[in-house]
């Protein structure tokens, strides 16, 4: 079966770009452990430590070490109860531990903790049918929109924005979409360390070896920063002067990863006033992902929808109101608005649209927090042991349409673009278009 993916970038390094055919990974591990001790103050001058020295750490110290399994430990030192689930997602039926964990007795989840990660043996409350959550926030795709129809909205998503043909659609339907959510896997997978690679000026190629089916760190002990002389060489200048080969640039993370992802990240990082031990370790498992829902906003992509939110906001209030296009009961502000987007569609000659991907991935992984100094567990478990938890990542592709004046039906083509991670775990509320 021919792949349907945007092959325009070459391999060249991991964090070059986001998706590629990969085969099912079926053992991927990465694992981090990070000391860091976090000051806050309104100015670097005001910064002292214990023994009443000014800018105490303010860079991070990296030291990488071999664990005693096959990954490895790094540590950083910075500054500065409803109802059951049903068994199947859109139509299909849930993989065993997957399912186990939908009908496992809801629990609310706790506030986000210093450090910007999900670690839960259920999934997030809003894909558990009779929670509140789930009927208010639904699929969270932005606006008042909770997806009607799942099944219809993938299938019109994939043949008329992502490109899939038709014969593959009615023959291998199931087989394309496992194709795509098994390569959304890999591309967490390399997203993780990417970002925590950026955030702690680690090199990718120190964290993470990457074989046919394997993700896993490899080990180097190097000292990056002692520390910023007088508290007057500003901090940044320092970092970029000793920043080491191999550590994955801003500009290459913003091609997996949402900026905004990103920068919760890096703020976790830099404020804060407590001593914090975070491991971090995951690893694939046996189960395959699972494809939550896809969906499209037509006319609506990251650089347009500032100007356009209020318009198209008002239009998915209408056709919510009317029961949807079909039935032929638009407002006439609504038909206008329509218009008027196809109208600047066919004077400009191109159009934006907006494909989301919603994935549930599982893992086995261990988390925990400590405070370095007293070691009183702040998130995660305790007893740092693997369990298996699910990650709902979120995805988002910019393909752009444009005009052909060919006639027929759909008078244009799709130019496919990259996907992106825009959220993990809701941890930026979906980080929503609309």
């Amino acid at each position: 079966m021919k792949h349907i993916f945007h092959h325009s970038i070459t391999r060249i390094h991991p964090s070059a770009y986001l998706l590629r055919r990969r085969p099912a990974p079926r053992d991927l591990s990465v694992s981090l452990v990070v000391n860091f001790r976090r000051h806050f103050s309104s100015k670097p001058s005001d910064r002292h430590d214990d023994n009443n020295n000014t800018n105490p750490d303010n860079v991070p110290i990296v030291e990488v070490t071999p664990s005693p399994t096959t990954t490895t430990v790094v540590n950083a030192t910075n500054g500065g109860g409803g109802p059951e689930a049903t068994t199947t997602v859109d139509g299909k039926p849930i993989p065993p531990a997957i399912e186990s964990l939908l009908k496992a007795p809801y629990q609310k989840v706790s506030q986000p903790g210093l450090f910007p990660w999900r670690h839960e043996e259920e999934p997030l409350p809003r894909l558990i049918p009779g929670t509140p959550d789930y009927e208010t926030k639904g699929f969270l795709l932005g606006g008042n929109i909770l997806s009607s129809s799942p099944n219809m909205d993938a299938l019109a998503t994939e043949y008329l924005f992502l490109k899939v043909p038709w014969y593959n659609l009615l023959f291998f339907r199931r087989a394309w979409e496992a194709d795509l959510v098994e390569s959304m896997q890999w591309a967490f997978f390399q997203a993780v360390p990417a970002m925590l690679s950026n955030t702690f000026t680690v090199p990718f190629d120190k964290l993470v070896s990457s074989g046919d089916d394997t993700v896993e760190f490899s080990h180097e002990s190097k000292r990056l920063v002692d520390d910023i002389p007088n508290g007057e060489q500003d901090k940044e200048e320092v970092q970029k002067q000793e920043r080491p080969t191999g550590v994955t640039s801003q500009k290459a993370v913003e091609r997996m990863v949402h900026p905004d992802l990103l920068q919760l990240y890096h703020t976790a990082r830099e404020f804060g006033t407590e001593s914090l031990r975070v491991r971090l370790e995951m690893k694939s498992t046996n189960e395959p992902p699972v494809l939550v829902n896809l969906f499209a906003f037509p006319f609506l992509s990251r650089s347009n929808h500032k100007k356009r939110k209020k318009k198209y906001n008002l239009l998915l209030d209408s056709i919510a109101e009317s029961g949807g296009i079909s039935s032929g009961g638009l407002s006439p502000d609504a038909m206008e608005t329509v218009h008027g987007f196809m109208e600047e569609f066919s004077q400009t000659g191109k159009m934006e649209s907006t494909v989301l991907c919603q994935v549930l991935i599982p893992c086995d992984e261990i988390f925990c927090v400590k405070d370095a100094e007293t070691g009183r567990l702040i998130q995660g478990h305790a007893d740092e042991k693997f369990r298996r938890v699910v990650h709902l990542v979120r995805f988002e592709q910019t393909v752009t349409a444009h005009w052909t004046n060919k006639g027929g039906i759909f008078p244009f083509r799709i130019e496919p673009g990259e996907w992106q991670i825009t959220d993990i775990d809701d941890l930026l509320e979906g980080n929503l278009l609309l």
